[in-house]
């Protein structure tokens, strides 16, 4: 079962911020500011997006730190402005730079005020500011991951979509969705067991009811967690066990949609560049839409997941010939985190009135 097309597109938005941390010793990246700038042409020409619509934030390697587009000040204040509460728009938002996590308890900014963390940690994303001259970063100037689900959660009107790409480090939850291992694309045996195991669940819902079911999935996947570390024991936490049941998402929360796309899990780091890959997820993105303009989740996140391996093998690979050994090898494994179960067949924009060459698959 799938949920019917939004309505006809009222207003497009699109918010791309890529910082480069051009004064800031030890982090910076070279290629967000270019990398929002093509993405900034793909929705001109391919998705009906106006110049007007298009905000972009990067850093200017001739201001000085202050005075940024990048400062912890100006992107919280257009983060705040930009999602409006009307019906049927559509957001697009980027942000590509380096993310940070910290445990609940150490938050200077006083711990997650929402749901708890499952993994007992807070992520946040890290402005121009953040980092002073030396490359230490001043906690107080990160944008939480609850102020981000404020600006870009809550605030959705009925009707509207949000697609958000986050290209950074530890952001998997960033913007504090409770579903996304239920929406994880895997290798088709274990995508054959994986259904079968929802869909039992699904049939013994009807038998057993659905509360039952709920606690077994939740014990058995709390057991797994277990039995890799005792101390990551999650069972007071929220926790998507990835068999959550799509009978519970037969219509999008209040009609609206919002769709997380991040680089990597909360526990993963992010390939750029400047790690000798020459590869990013926003440049694997504007690949795969310069292809297909219109997806299926399913089918982009399996492109993604594809080319996310063969860079962070590459990445090994070039450490191993350089005999730059390091305990474990790197993994990246891009994730999409949704407010219900995503339907994965369902295509990346619901609306695409006026777009250019649109179609799913």
């Amino acid at each position: 079962m799938t949920n019917p097309p939004l309505p006809f597109v009222s207003v497009r938005k699109a918010l791309l911020i890529g910082v480069s941390y051009v004064n800031c010793k030890g982090h910076a990246l070279s290629r967000p500011r270019d990398r929002v700038e093509d993405i900034a042409k793909l929705l001109q020409r391919k998705y009906n997006y106006r110049k007007e619509d298009i905000t972009i934030l990067s850093d200017d390697p001739a201001l000085p730190q202050s005075e940024q587009p990048t400062t912890h000040k100006n992107i919280t204040t257009h983060l705040a402005n930009f999602v409006e509460d009307i019906e049927n728009a559509q957001y697009f938002f980027v942000f590509i730079g380096h993310g940070h996590q910290k445990p609940e308890e150490e938050s200077p900014l006083g711990g997650s005020r929402g749901m708890d963390e499952e993994d007992a940690c807070d992520e946040y994303i890290v402005p121009t500011d953040a980092i002073d001259e030396e490359g230490k970063i001043t906690m107080l100037l990160l944008i939480q991951d609850d102020d981000i689900k404020k600006y870009l959660v809550d605030k959705v009107g009925k009707g509207s979509q949000v697609v958000a790409i986050w290209d950074a480090c530890y952001s998997n939850t960033i913007m504090d969705l409770p579903h996304y291992r239920c929406n994880r694309v895997n290798s088709t045996l274990y995508s054959g067991i994986h259904r079968f195991g929802r869909r039992a669940l699904e049939i013994g819902s009807i038998v057993v009811g659905d509360k039952c079911v709920d606690e077994i999935a939740k014990i058995a996947y709390g057991f797994e967690v277990w039995c890799r570390d005792p101390k990551d024991h999650l069972s007071n936490r929220r926790t998507c066990t990835g068999y959550c049941r799509q009978d519970k998402a037969t219509k999008w929360k209040n009609g609206r949609r919002v769709i997380c796309i991040s680089a990597c899990k909360d526990s993963q780091v992010a390939l750029m560049k400047e790690d000798g890959t020459g590869e990013s997820l926003t440049a694997w993105l504007i690949e795969i839409l310069n292809d297909n303009h219109n997806p299926s989740l399913k089918g982009l996140m399996r492109l993604l997941g594809e080319k996310a391996e063969r860079s962070y093998r590459k990445f090994n690979e070039h450490n191993e010939a350089r005999e730059n050994r390091v305990k474990d090898k790197v993994k990246q494994h891009p994730q999409l985190s949704t407010e219900h179960p995503a339907y994965m067949n369902e295509p990346l924009f619901l609306s695409m009135q006026g777009v250019s060459g649109a179609s799913s698959s």
